[in-house]
């Protein structure tokens, strides 16, 4: 999707569903930022908090339009005295070391994929395993369900409170050969995160994950040391992968949410009513977040296709069927909560 024009409906969005708390003014660039208004100040013994966000995307990216537009509803809701500054682009570390920087309590907030949260407990890979989520529609609902609460303590057992759940957005699959079935993946090097999951379920297509950062894979794939890659289309276009693959398969994969995730301590350490604050703010930055890129990828299709990439939309039963022994797989390792988990959240509970 354009950058400009994803800016602008992110924040249409997020004016239409805060327009009952709107009025503030705020801003940010590749510097520290935050925001602030006139409103009354929430108890805070009169002390004054900053907060530190950091994710991995650019300016353009829809991750930092979210996190200006939270750091403006913050402070507009503590009437100054919550300030969050952003650190776009990985100037934080990348995401993995972001995460851990959040558990450790050395940065405050992160937007970070699901999967590195199953670095620490595996229970976070049932939102990631493969068509798990069918649609959208189902996407949406997800915050709301028992199994969102359920991960949310699991977050809180490994000292990390989520604020909410935004979108990172269904997988595609960008490669130097067009893909049509699981056949086609077979030999390709893919690039792959830090995510076991993602290695598993390129395994199990025959192809050879290999692991690169976000940052050298533009490179990886001129240079050869990868023959392809998967992301959202929102990454694709951030990264400009579409300049060097010449090949889009719509596989859909896997969904990967994007919580944004607080320090537990810190948040504890803060009093009830901004706590209450920083969660409605989450939530509802979050809700935004996944209704812009619900709408975003048939335009970010488009976008790629008009730089000269061939899309593909394959029959995706072929890949269900292809990736169902890794679901088995993590099943029988992670035992019956794990199991009931998946199920719940397929059925939508």
């Amino acid at each position: 999707m354009n950058k400009k024009l994803a800016s602008l409906l992110l924040v249409s969005v997020l004016t239409l569903s805060l327009a009952a708390c709107s009025g503030g003014s705020g801003g940010s660039s590749a510097t520290p930022s935050g925001g602030g208004t006139s409103t009354p100040a929430p108890a805070n013994d009169g002390k004054a908090v900053t907060l530190m966000l950091g994710h991995t995307n650019n300016l353009e990216h829809h991750y930092q339009t979210l996190s200006t537009t939270f750091a403006e509803q913050v402070s507009e809701r503590t009437g100054g005295q919550v300030t969050v500054q952003i650190y776009p682009a990985e100037q934080l570390g990348s995401g993995v070391e972001m995460l851990e920087n959040v558990k450790s309590g050395t940065q405050d907030l992160v937007l970070d994929p699901d999967a590195y949260l199953a670095n620490y407990d595996p229970i976070f890979n049932t939102i990631g395993m493969p068509y798990v989520f069918q649609d959208w529609e189902a996407v949406k609902a997800f915050p709301e369900s028992e199994s969102a609460k359920a991960l949310e303590e699991a977050a809180k057992e490994q000292g990390m409170v989520i604020l909410g759940w935004a979108a990172n957005g269904f997988r595609v699959t960008t490669s130097k050969t067009e893909i049509n079935t699981p056949a086609d993946f077979s030999g390709l090097k893919i690039r792959v995160g830090s995510a076991k999951l993602i290695s598993d379920m390129l395994t199990a297509l025959n192809a050879s994950p290999t692991t690169l950062s976000m940052g050298d894979t533009y490179n990886g794939i001129q240079t050869g040391i990868v023959d392809g890659q998967e992301n959202p289309t929102s990454n694709i276009i951030g990264s400009k992968f579409y300049e060097v693959q010449p090949y889009l398969a719509v596989t859909h994969h896997q969904y990967v949410s994007e919580p944004l995730i607080m320090n537990k301590a810190k948040f504890d350490s803060l009093p009830a009513d901004v706590q209450e604050i920083l969660l409605e703010v989450g939530k509802e930055v979050c809700a935004a977040d996944v209704e812009l890129c619900a709408n975003a990828e048939e335009e970010d299709l488009a976008f790629i296709e008009s730089n000269g990439v061939t899309i593909t939309y394959p029959d995706l039963q072929p890949f269900m069927d292809a990736m169902e022994p890794v679901t088995q797989s993590y099943c029988a390792q992670y035992g019956e909560d794990f199991t009931n988990l998946l199920n719940a959240i397929k059925a939508g509970e």
